[in-house]
């Protein structure tokens, strides 16, 4: 978590330099618009959800002390209330998937500010719900980000609203094109392979959790899947067109609701180790009875936001562990 005892000048500070920033984009916006007549997405319109991919992406071809003396890898399951955030550092390289909720974007900034992160590599929105794409906009405005992940998905089902618009402004602001997440795609980070699972090119779905991207990071002996809120469809259909594999450690997908985290699909991943991220008292009951009673049949060692607050894992590739930072 955030160091309390600065954290509140710390976010009226940041909130009053982002006012003062967007109030001067709005001004340079207003008279750009007043000379060109023109706005930079047809008048002034909302942008669309494929707008953000470059051309070329969417053609059809297109700090606490650690007891590991060497650790390489660091997995944060930041404590975002009832919205995923995950951090993920490799070395000297960092990647963040989704910021909670709108409202959020503060407390993640401030985290990453307390352990001293200054860069985003990469940003990976999983898809476009509220608890993981609304506290982006804040996140991509403020920090270094060096590139964005994001499903592609048809215009028509994607969600509009603030949430969306802000999300989307800020990545043109950044003049940042974001790369189609595709099954088969390989990045590397400081010897960290990063392989998304899903979704597959050209695939669509009805439910939008299950756009949602998939990814598996490996480093040495270790390796760890997450896939924002996918649902059983698609852990059945990766059951069925990858080869088995295990992990060391495991988000448990869509909060660790029971209508994700397949009973044959988390025996196949085998993990070790697994966090959900779920809000204190959440009213959708997550983690699901159901998936917390699979964990402990399968002696998978299950950590919380709820009650343990933000979550580290540590390590150099061969051990790891975790520490608790406390709800």
């Amino acid at each position: 978590m955030s160091k309390k005892s600065n954290s509140a000048s710390y976010q009226s500070k940041r909130r009053k330099d982002r006012d003062m920033k967007r109030l001067i984009a709005a001004v340079i916006a207003a008279l750009i618009a007043v000379v060109l007549t023109v706005g930079e997405f047809s008048g002034g319109d909302m942008p669309s959800w494929s707008a953000m991919f470059s051309a070329s992406n969417t053609e059809e071809d297109g700090g606490s002390t650690s007891l590991i003396g060497d650790a390489h890898v660091e997995v944060h399951a930041i404590d975002v209330g009832q919205g995923d955030c995950t951090l993920i550092r490799c070395g000297e390289q960092n990647i963040l998937i989704d910021a909670g909720d709108n409202g959020r974007g503060e407390d993640v900034l401030s985290y990453l500010s307390d352990i001293g992160v200054e860069r985003l590599d990469m940003v990976i929105a999983t898809h476009p719900h509220a608890d993981h794409i609304g506290g982006l906009d804040e996140v991509i405005s403020e920090m270094d980000v060096g590139g964005i992940i994001m499903p592609l998905i048809p215009d028509s089902q994607v969600p509009t609203g603030v949430t969306y618009s802000d999300f989307l402004d800020a990545i043109a602001d950044k003049k940042l094109k974001a790369k189609k997440a595709e099954a088969g795609d390989v990045y590397e980070f400081d010897g960290v392979e990063m392989t998304i699972l899903s979704p597959e090119k050209g695939e669509t779905f009805g439910d939008l959790n299950d756009y949602s991207v998939a990814v598996v990071f490996r480093y040495l002996d270790f390796s760890f899947f997450t896939a924002g809120d996918i649902t059983t469809k698609v852990e059945k259909n990766l059951l069925d067109r990858i080869e088995p594999f295990t992990v060391d450690l495991y988000k448990a997908s869509h909060h660790g609701g029971a209508a994700s985290n397949y009973g044959s699909f988390v025996r196949m991943l085998s993990p070790k180790y697994a966090y959900v991220q779920s809000g204190r008292d959440n009213s959708y009951g997550h983690p699901h009875e159901e998936v917390v009673d699979l964990f402990d049949k399968l002696k998978i060692k299950m950590c919380r936001n709820d009650t343990d607050g933000t979550i580290v894992y540590r390590t150099d590739g061969d051990e790891m562990e975790y520490e608790k930072k406390g709800a």
